[in-house]
């Protein structure tokens, strides 16, 4: 009677299991036909190589960032989901990096846990998002200017 209990319970186990992947599978593919659809966009509009980060930005528009080779030289491209919407393309040397966004915030001791930092677009200009939780247990969105890391735009949800 045991060896029933414990086959029916591997067999539950697995259906589970299965139902769980088959889910997140079936919840990303609208994002990866996204991304897909936004890099074919942008290999077809410049001679973007090497592919090595992209992320997805969901702000005022949704952007896909992709980091690359462009003529030889690292570059960030900005690629709206609107076909409408220009591509913006930067050398990766022209901005100012994660590591010293995560250096700023810390330095103002701000942040009490760093939940994501990431490329986007704000007003049609390069930024730097910086979601983090303080000691006020409040959650921040903070805007950092790409080009130079100056602060932009703070905004805080009290957490619940």
């Amino acid at each position: 009677m045991s060896k029933i209990i414990s086959v029916i319970g591997v067999i539950v186990f697995l259906l589970l299991s299965w139902l769980l992947v088959d889910t997140y599978v079936t919840a990303r593919e609208p994002l990866i036909e996204e991304q897909t659809v936004a890099e074919e966009r942008l290999l077809n509009a410049h001679s973007f190589a090497g592919i090595t980060e992209r992320q997805t930005y969901y702000g005022e528009t949704t952007v896909h960032v992709f980091k690359g080779m462009l003529d030889g030289e690292s570059h960030i491209a900005w690629v709206p989901a609107s076909s409408e919407e220009d591509i913006l393309v930067k050398q990766t040397a022209d901005g100012v990096d994660k590591k010293t966004i995560i250096d700023t915030l810390k330095a103002d001791g701000k942040p009490e846990k760093i939940l994501d930092i990431r490329l986007g677009l704000r007003n049609q200009q390069p930024v730097w998002r910086a979601v983090y939780i303080a000691e006020d247990q409040r959650q921040y969105y903070e805007y950092y200017s790409f080009q130079d890391g100056t602060f932009l735009e703070s905004i805080s949800l009290k957490r619940s």
